[in-house]
């Protein structure tokens, strides 16, 4: 019932009990398992096993890549919302707003997915999420410097007729 705060507290411990202090800025690195619960036995309690995996993934990203690791995952995330939205605000091509509405909904989702699930882990959707992101900040790339281009040519228009 509780299965996945239990991840979060074995692998918590785990840390906590790391032999070094800086394991919670720099996490125990890619191949880190902790000794986390498998489900809930009537009557036995909680069986536990090694685990590669957690379901709830910022946590799992604190555990294995520690507090530097968290700041650039969310900082991806971050990146990815703030090219979407400048995206919507300078395109004119309603095709580029729908893609970069589309991208808010889908990271959106998939971070509150990720609270519960390591959706981008276990799921073949993550290449196409890579794509769809990738594809937004390459078009918000090109329109920021077509629309510097195009104000650049008409300063230069404008001191060119003074």
């Amino acid at each position: 019932q509780y299965k996945r705060l239990y991840e979060i507290l074995a692998a918590a411990e785990m840390l906590g009990r790391d032999q070094y202090w800086f394991s919670w800025l720099f996490g125990l690195g890619p191949g880190a398992e902790y000794y986390g619960p498998i489900g809930m036995r009537i009557g036995e309690g909680n069986l536990y096993e090694m685990k590669h995996y957690m379901h709830n993934m910022p946590f799992f990203v604190i555990y294995q890549y520690g507090l530097f690791g968290l700041t650039a995952y969310l900082l991806f995330f971050v990146m990815v919302i703030k090219s979407a939205l400048s995206l919507i605000k300078n395109s004119s091509l309603k095709g580029h707003k729908i893609l970069a509405i589309f991208t808010i909904s889908m990271l959106v989702g998939q971070f509150l997915c990720a609270l519960f699930d390591p959706l981008l882990l276990a799921f073949p959707i993550a290449p196409i999420m890579g794509f769809v992101f990738g594809i937004t900040y390459r078009l918000n790339k090109n329109v920021r410097n077509e629309r510097y281009l195009n104000n650049c040519s008409q300063l230069q228009y404008t001191k060119s007729n003074a």
